[in-house]
């Protein structure tokens, strides 16, 4: 490698949805600035919604047919994904094992920490999404201001997934706006707008309140012989997803009361005897397990705070019968094993990896 430049690597994290200019720029910096280049793509297993609507390889596609003289003549540009994970923790593993594995492949050896191998995190802290700037400290930090910043791709989304979509070709790399022209032709864009447009209806209906509304949700995990139950969504946003069986609670009824109501009716879920009343699906929930998720992106339908209640239900052969009802378009035990991020609704892979204590694919 060249010792002429600052660094012998530097990191760029993003979610590239979809890359902009001001992505460029500083991969641009970095290219100019360190020997090689590594771009972790976040969110890179999560399923499509209007937030995260381009899959990792797509990301990735933008990404090197913008820098394809640097990517494929000279090496020096590495696109790798990273997942969104239930901890911190967890997410720092995984970007510091996907550095260590770039690292290993272009030195074609087994390291043993990182020696004096000057390495580095390049960025703009727009915003509170660029925290990850501070996370590791053993790398030095290197904030870059993008001129006639800053850029948002959320405004791009906004404008591009409607019926009359808007490609801002002035912000965008002629390979994104080519990307982009493409995929507004197919079926998944179609999917995300149609979801798009239900969330901007959703948020226009409680235009008249003097706050924004926070919502009230409950989840229920449901266990059972190493399957854990879950339901397709029948409606949208997330139609065809797979989701924990849940929903809003009823204004007049508590927590416990509401989860056990949702289980019931979107599985019929069902022993020997018949449909389990709720009495006795109460016995099942380990109240030490059930656990509050409130981080507030988690919904794109706005502030939502979910319960997700756990069940462990004894080891049986055959399980519990369960049959999908009312918004569920079908209900399913799904082994552990076989539990995908891909194909799930919004943060409920991230629940069950962190009640279920699940490793993950990364």
């Amino acid at each position: 490698m060249s010792s002429k430049r600052d660094f012998d690597y530097l990191i760029f994290i993003g979610r590239f949805q979809p890359l902009h200019v001001g992505h460029q720029y500083v991969i641009d910096k970095a290219l100019e600035l360190a020997d090689r280049v590594i771009v972790l793509v976040g969110s890179a297993t999560t399923a499509r919604s209007p937030r995260n609507p381009f899959t990792f390889g797509e990301r990735k596609e933008m990404i090197e047919q913008t820098f394809r003289s640097v990517s494929f003549i000279n090496d020096r540009l590495h696109v790798t994904p990273i997942s969104d994970t239930s901890q911190d923790n967890r997410w720092m593993e995984q970007v510091q094992r996907q550095v260590y594995n770039v690292l290993e492949r272009d030195l074609d050896v087994k390291l043993h920490g990182l020696g004096d191998r000057r390495i580095g995190l390049i960025g703009y802290a727009k915003d509170n999404s660029s925290y990850y700037l501070r996370m590791f400290p053993q790398w030095e930090s290197v904030d870059v201001q993008p001129e006639g910043g800053p850029f948002n791709a959320t405004d791009i989304r906004n404008s591009y997934f409607t019926s009359l979509p808007d490609i801002p070709a002035r912000w965008l790399s002629t390979a994104t706006v080519s990307f982009l022209d493409r995929f507004v032709r197919t079926p998944e864009f179609k999917d995300i707008l149609k979801d798009a447009s239900y969330i901007a209806a959703y948020h226009k209906s409680w235009d008249g309140a003097p706050f924004p509304p926070t919502f009230v949700t409950v989840d229920n995990v449901c266990v059972q012989s190493g399957h854990v139950l879950l339901v397709k969504r029948g409606d949208h946003p997330g139609k065809g997803l797979w989701a924990l069986p849940g929903g809003f609670i009823n204004i007049d009824e508590p927590l416990k009361a509401s989860a056990i109501r949702e289980l019931r009716e979107e599985t019929l879920i069902s022993d020997h005897l018949g449909r389990i009343p709720p009495a006795k699906l109460e016995g099942f929930i380990q109240e030490d397990r059930t656990k509050v998720y409130d981080d507030p992106n988690r919904s794109a339908r706005g502030r939502t705070i979910t319960h997700a209640f756990y069940y462990e239900f004894p080891d049986a052969k055959p399980m519990f019968t369960v049959e999908g009802a009312d918004d569920a378009a079908a209900a399913a035990w799904v082994p552990f094993g076989e539990l995908v991020q891909e194909t799930m609704f919004e943060d409920h892979y991230l629940i069950l990896e962190d009640m279920l204590n699940l490793k993950g694919a990364f």
